[in-house]
C-alpha cells in the first residue's frame, strides 16, 4: 500500500508491481451495461522530479494531492503521472515522497536551475556536464530508481490526460498523440503566455520553444484550463491570430480558481531562527514583505528604487525580500548583497520554507508586489488570506486576483509606490480599499474540486 497524507489524514492507495499497468476495471450499471470508470491523469513530472516549490510547482503539487482525495466524491479517479523514457508512470509514490521531504526539510537551492536538461533535448555535452554535479547525479539516480518501481499507466477511453506543468520544456506531444489515438481526451493547464508576450524576462530560446509547443497543442489538444480569466482571454487572442477567429472561438478554454492556503506549514518551531530575529520588535519597525523568485519579471529593481526614496524620508523603514535566485539577475544580486542597509533595513531570505513564509505573512506590515507581468500572482491571495494589506502593481491580472481589496501603484510612475509607503510610515494611513471578505478566496481542496469538475466537463464535450 502507498500512503499519502491529504488534509492531515492518511489516504491509502493500492500499490502495484512496477511491471503491471495501472488500469481500472469496468463497473456494471443497473441495466447490466458497462460503465467506464473515468480517470483524470495529471502529468506533473517537472514538479515531482525537480522537487521545486515555487508558483507553478505549488499549484501542480496541491492539485495532484488534493485530487487524489477529492476525485471519488465526483465519481472520478485522479492520478498523478510522470513521463519517463516515453512511458507514462504512476507518480503517486513520487508525490508522497516529495510531500514528506518538503514537510520535514528546507530543500537546498538547486545547483542547476533546470533539471529539465535530463529529460528534454539538450546537447550531450550539456547533459554530461550537468550530471557530474553531485546533487544532480543524485537526483538522476533517484529518478531512475523510482521509475523502475513505478507502475505503468496507459491512457485510454474514459481518461482525460492533462499536462499540469512543464509542457513548454518537455517533449510530451507524442504522449498526447498516443493517448488520443487510444481514445483518451487531452488537455493543458495554461499558466500564462509570458515567454511569448515578454521574452525579455526569460532565458534565451524559451520564447521559440514555448511558442512551438503551444502552437502544436492548440491544434491537437481537446481542452485548455487557465488559472485566470486574464490568461484565458490572452490565450484566445493568441489562438485567433494563429488559427483564425472561428477556430479560436471553437476552442474549449475554461478557468478554475487557485487555492490561497499554504499547505506545508508544520509546527511553529520549524520557523527559521533567522526569520524570527528579523521580525523581533527589538530589530526595528515591522518590515514590508515581497515574495517571488529574483528574476527580472518580478521587478525587484523598481522595488529597491522605491525604497531608496522611502529611506530618504523614513530611514528606519524595513524591507524583507523572500525569494530564491532566478535568472538574469547578476546586477540585482550585486545590489542586494552590497547594499549598505543589508541586515538592518534590508533583508533577503533566499531559502525559506512554507513555515517561514507563513510567519512572514503573519508578521509583516504589508505585502508589496511590483511584478511587471503575471499569470495570476499567488502571493497576492496568500497575503490577503493572512489579512495582510497588499500593495500591488496595477496590471490587469492583479486587479483580477486582488479585486478591490488591494491598493495598486503605477509602474510607469516610480514614485507612486514610494509615496504610498511614506504615507503609511509617517501617518499610519494605508490606501483606502474595500473591507476584506475572506469568502472571496478558496483553499486548495475547493480549487481541486473545481479543477476536476472543469476537467470532467471539458473532456465530456465532443
Amino acid at each position: 500500500m502507498v500512503e499519502l497524507h491529504v488534509r492531515n489524514k492518511p489516504v491509502r492507495l493500492p500499490s502495484s508491481p512496477a511491471t503491471t499497468p495501472v488500469d481500472f476495471p469496468e463497473l456494471l450499471d443497473h441495466e447490466g451495461g458497462p460503465v467506464n470508470v473515468r480517470r483524470v491523469l495529471l502529468e506533473c513530472g517537472n514538479t515531482l522530479i525537480s522537487g521545486n516549490n515555487s508558483g507553478i510547482q505549488r499549484v501542480a503539487r496541491n492539485l495532484a494531492r488534493e485530487g487524489l482525495a477529492t476525485a471519488p466524491e465526483l465519481g472520478l479517479t485522479c492520478l498523478p503521472v510522470i513521463t519517463n523514457r516515453g512511458r507514462c508512470l504512476d507518480g503517486t509514490r513520487w508525490l508522497t515522497q516529495l510531500d514528506a521531504t518538503l514537510r520535514t526539510s528546507r530543500p537546498a537551492v538547486p545547483a542547476v536551475q533546470a533539471l529539465e536538461a535530463f529529460y528534454s533535448r539538450p546537447k550531450f555535452s550539456t547533459r554530461l556536464r550537468n550530471m557530474v554535479i553531485p546533487r544532480n547525479f543524485r537526483v538522476v539516480a533517484r529518478r531512475e530508481w523510482m521509475a523502475l518501481r513505478s507502475p505503468r499507466v496507459r491512457p485510454g477511453p474514459g481518461d482525460a490526460l492533462v499536462l499540469l506543468d512543464g509542457w513548454w520544456i518537455e517533449p510530451l506531444r507524442r504522449l498526447l498523440e498516443k493517448a488520443r489515438a487510444n481514445g483518451a481526451r487531452t488537455g493543458l493547464v495554461i499558466y500564462d503566455l509570458l515567454p511569448i508576450r515578454h521574452p525579455e524576462f526569460f532565458p534565451p530560446l524559451l520564447e521559440s520553444v514555448f511558442r512551438t509547443y503551444l502552437d502544436g497543442y492548440l491544434q491537437t489538444a481537446d481542452f485548455f484550463l487557465a488559472i485566470s480569466q486574464t490568461v484565458a482571454n490572452d490565450l484566445r487572442d493568441y489562438a485567433a491570430a494563429l488559427l483564425g477567429a472561428e477556430a479560436a472561438a471553437a476552442l474549449s478554454i475554461d478557468v478554475f480558481p487557485l487555492g490561497s492556503n499554504l499547505d506545508l506549514v508544520p509546527a511553529a518551531n520549524q520557523v527559521s531562527p533567522h526569520v524570527r530575529q528579523i521580525f523581533e520588535p527589538s530589530a526595528g519597525p515591522v518590515p514590508y514583505l515581497t515574495v517571488g523568485t529574483l528574476e527580472p519579471r518580478k521587478n525587484h529593481q523598481y522595488l529597491l528604487n522605491a525604497f531608496e526614496t522611502v529611506w530618504a524620508h523614513c530611514p528606519e523603514a524595513r524591507l524583507c525580500i523572500l525569494g530564491r535566485r532566478g535568472w538574469h539577475n547578476a546586477e540585482l544580486l550585486e545590489r542586494i548583497e552590497n547594499h549598505p542597509r543589508l541586515g538592518r533595513q534590508l533583508h533577503w531570505l533566499s531559502n525559506a520554507g512554507d513555515a517561514d513564509l507563513d510567519f512572514c505573512y503573519m508578521h509583516s506590515r504589508a505585502l508589496v508586489y511590483p511584478s511587471h507581468a503575471e499569470g495570476f500572482g499567488l502571493p497576492i491571495i496568500e497575503g490577503l488570506r493572512h489579512g495582510l494589506p497588499v500593495l500591488a502593481s496595477d496590471i490587469p491580472v492583479h486587479r483580477e486576483a486582488g479585486q478591490e481589496f488591494c491598493s495598486y501603484f503605477d509602474l510607469s510612475i516610480p514614485d507612486t509606490l514610494a509615496r504610498q509607503v511614506i504615507n503609511i510610515e509617517q501617518r499610519g494611513q494605508f490606501p483606502p480599499v474595500r473591507a476584506w471578505d475572506p469568502t472571496c478566496l478558496v483553499d486548495w481542496q475547493t480549487s481541486s474540486r473545481r479543477f476536476l469538475e472543469t476537467c470532467k466537463a471539458a473532456a465530456a464535450n465532443p
